[in-house]
């Protein structure tokens, strides 16, 4: 078994798995089986290099409930012919109120869409992990549906000034990012104050 965050795979000059993997990553939390004779491919379609795994902090928002947890498999775009086994663990007494370890399900984001698209998934309910079978690499989740979304949480980072410092009469382009960490969709007023007096909103 392979430990650990990331793994170099055996693939022969084609890009095909020489022996058979299975990795525990992220102490534990993220298992993966792949099995020898599957196609590993990078975005290039060339043969996969390395596997990576890192917790997602701050997932995008699941409109159908929750995001237990998420994580990013990379290299983003890497394919796998055929599927291969992803597991993703879960601590029961965390599940939202009304929620038992079956309603879960494994997904993927789909970024160009802003959706969470999910996976047949399999529970295990005697160690407690989400089985799916992945083709991707993207960022993949453990979905919990809950019957009342949870409401849209905007927050605001990033704040960006250029130029920093500006003659009088100058001109400055501010920018900052805003993501909405909700379950639901929603709207935010973003103002601009200039020596504490509002300048503009939007």
């Amino acid at each position: 078994a392979i430990l650990g965050h990331d793994f170099h795979p055996s693939l022969d000059v084609d890009g095909t798995l020489l022996d058979r993997v299975t990795a525990d990553l992220v102490e534990g939390q993220v298992s993966l089986v792949i099995e020898p004779g599957t196609r590993c491919e990078d975005s290039d379609g060339e043969p996969l290099a390395y596997v990576s795994v890192s917790k997602d902090s701050r997932p995008p928002a699941y409109a159908g409930g929750v995001v237990l947890v998420a994580h990013s498999l990379q290299p983003s775009g890497a394919a796998f012919y055929p599927a291969i086994e992803l597991g993703i663990s879960f601590e029961p007494r965390a599940l939202p109120q009304g929620v038992v370890p079956t309603d879960l399900a494994v997904a993927w984001y789909d970024g160009q869409a802003s959706v969470w698209r999910e996976l047949g998934t399999t529970i295990d309910t005697q160690r407690n992990i989400a089985y799916a079978d992945v083709s991707h690499f993207s960022t993949l989740g453990l979905l919990a549906p809950t019957a009342t979304p949870d409401p849209a949480r905007f927050e605001v980072r990033d704040l960006n000034l250029d130029p920093t410092q500006v003659p009088p009469l100058g001109k400055v382009l501010a920018s900052v990012t805003v993501t909405n960490a909700g379950g639901t969709q929603g709207t935010y007023e973003l103002e601009v104050r200039i020596n504490e007096e509002r300048s503009q909103s939007e």
